[in-house]
C-alpha cells in the first residue's frame, strides 16, 4: 500500500510540476507575440490661430504593429493623432502623419495610415 501512495504522489507532483511549466511556457510566448491591430483615432490641432476656421477629416485609421503585452497596455481612448495648428497656413495644407504624432511606447509601431495624407484647409474667419 506504501508503494502505491509513493508512486501516486509522485505521478502527482510530475503532473503538476508539468502543469506549471506548460503554463510558464505558453505565458511567455502568448505575451511575446507580435500582432498588428486596427483602431480608429481622432486628429487634433494645437496652437491654432483663433482668425482662422480649420477643415480636415475628424478621424484617420491606424494599423498598429507590436507585442501583445504593449499593445494590451495601451489606452486607446485617450489616444490621438495631434498636429500643431503654428505650422499650417492659409489654403490648403499636406499633412502626412506619422509616428511622431502620436504618444505611443517605442516598442509600438504604426504600419499603416488611412488615409495617409491629411489635407487640413484653413480659412480666414468672417467677421
Amino acid at each position: 500500500m506504501t508503494i502505491k501512495l509513493k508512486t501516486l504522489v509522485n505521478q502527482l507532483t510530475l503532473k503538476i510540476a508539468a502543469l506549471a511549466l506548460g503554463y510558464i511556457v505558453w505565458s511567455v510566448f502568448c505575451c511575446q507575440q507580435v500582432i498588428e491591430i486596427s483602431v480608429n483615432v481622432p486628429v487634433c490641432f494645437y496652437n491654432l490661430n483663433d482668425n482662422f476656421q480649420l477643415e480636415c477629416a475628424e478621424k484617420l485609421t491606424l494599423a498598429l504593429k507590436g507585442r501583445r503585452n504593449d499593445l494590451a497596455a495601451v489606452e486607446y481612448d485617450t489616444l490621438a493623432v495631434h498636429i500643431d495648428g503654428a505650422d499650417l497656413r492659409q489654403g490648403p495644407n499636406h499633412i502626412y502623419p506619422s509616428e511622431k504624432n502620436l504618444f505611443l511606447p517605442s516598442t509600438i509601431r504604426i504600419s499603416h495610415i488611412q488615409p495617409n495624407n491629411l489635407v487640413a484647409s484653413l480659412t480666414k474667419r468672417s467677421k
